[in-house]
């Protein structure tokens, strides 16, 4: 019997049959994936009109937008997991802090090793990190933990972070773009 030795005894996982299947799945939308981003922006340059490069773009906007509403939908079911307890919210201001720190330096250190060999816009440094909106991804991600003592302080900071970033962050954005002389190209509506 095929499987892991753990204790003495054999544990066959769920997935242990099917990993063949999982590597090779996981390999095709990969190939899609880098096919899609290779080929898109050509095709659609060069293989349609107008006309049909206007519906498809619009088809899917509205697909980002049904998807973005599921998403707001599900962070909103999320709260009923999250414990408010004041020492957790306090861990959740401090990971505000640490966020907003690591999405710095995350933008600050590429930008500035790339700085001899490229030119950047005015104030791409503030309006990236500003701007580095976090949300669904990372609460899904805590709510698939396993149940276990740092589960509440982890998802609580997740949230906390979450919904300072899609409030505040989300609607100062804007400001920040205009103050470093950005103003945001809006759509033609």
């Amino acid at each position: 019997m095929a499987g892991h030795p753990v204790d003495g005894d054999h544990w066959r996982g769920p997935f242990d049959d099917y990993r063949g299947f999982w590597v090779s799945l996981a390999n095709r939308y990969a190939d899609h994936d880098c096919a899609g981003l290779l080929i898109g922006d050509i095709g659609a340059r060069h293989g349609m009109s107008e006309e049909t490069r206007k519906y498809v773009d619009a088809f899917w906007k509205l697909i980002d937008e049904i998807l973005n509403a599921v998403l707001f939908l599900m962070i909103g079911f999320a709260v009923f997991a999250v414990a408010f307890e004041f020492d957790l919210l306090v861990s959740g201001t401090l990971a505000i802090a640490l966020a907003l720190l690591g999405c710095f330096v995350a933008v600050a250190v590429p930008v500035m090793m790339l700085k001899p060999f490229r030119n950047f816009s005015a104030g791409v440094i503030p309006i990236m990190t500003w701007g580095g909106l976090k949300g669904g991804i990372s609460v899904a991600l805590t709510l698939s933990l396993l149940d276990g003592e740092w589960k509440p302080l982890i998802l609580t900071a997740t949230y906390v972070v979450v919904v300072f970033s899609i409030i505040v962050q989300g609607l100062t954005v804007t400001c920040l773009a205009e103050r470093v002389g950005r103003a945001p190209e809006l759509p033609d509506g």
